[in-house]
């Protein structure tokens, strides 16, 4: 597993999102799964503050060719 944290200061208030990759799918829904995990989310959200949980597994930012230019 890796972990990776980017701040977007672009914003008016900071917006913090971390990557969390896995090997795999079956990786993911253990984890997901892991009463450990929640307490991660509490720990989290009392750094950060409340906040969303999004999980996906496609890429979240991607390159758009036909808004791109060479």
């Amino acid at each position: 597993m890796r972990i990776e944290s980017f701040v977007d200061a672009s914003r008016p208030s900071a917006a913090v999102t971390s990557l969390f990759a896995l090997r795999d799918e079956a990786a993911l829904r253990s984890f997901l799964g892991h009463p450990a995990t929640a307490d991660l989310w509490i720990r989290v959200d009392a750094f950060i503050g409340p906040h969303g949980h999004y999980v996906s597994d496609r890429p979240l930012v991607y390159r758009a060719a036909s808004l791109s230019a060479e």
